[in-house]
């Protein structure tokens, strides 16, 4: 399994996951300011999206999801630990 996998959960939902045992400790601290997370560590951290973010429409095409919501905006997102994993649930708008 990839450090990263995501699952389609509607055509504008997709759930982003991350296999910690698969992150070195640089990249642990990167992403969640620390090379030690546990479940209670992530209990109540988000996951911040700092700017909006459009994706590409060969992308949204690839993960079949619907091109015309590609825009993640810019906002908290909650995280939840399941099974060495970090999850992320996204939800995608239209754009303009």
């Amino acid at each position: 399994m990839p450090k990263f996998n995501y699952t389609k959960i509607t055509s504008t939902y997709i759930l982003l996951e991350v296999d910690l045992n698969k992150l070195s400790e640089e990249e642990q601290t990167f992403l969640f300011g620390s090379d030690n997370i546990s479940e209670t560590s992530i209990e109540n951290t988000e996951f911040v999206q700092e700017e909006d973010y459009i994706f590409e429409t060969n992308l949204m095409l690839y993960m079949e999801l619907d091109p015309a919501y590609n825009l993640l905006k810019k906002g908290t997102y909650p995280l939840r630990f399941r099974d060495e994993k970090v999850q992320v649930l996204l939800s995608l708008s239209r754009s303009a």
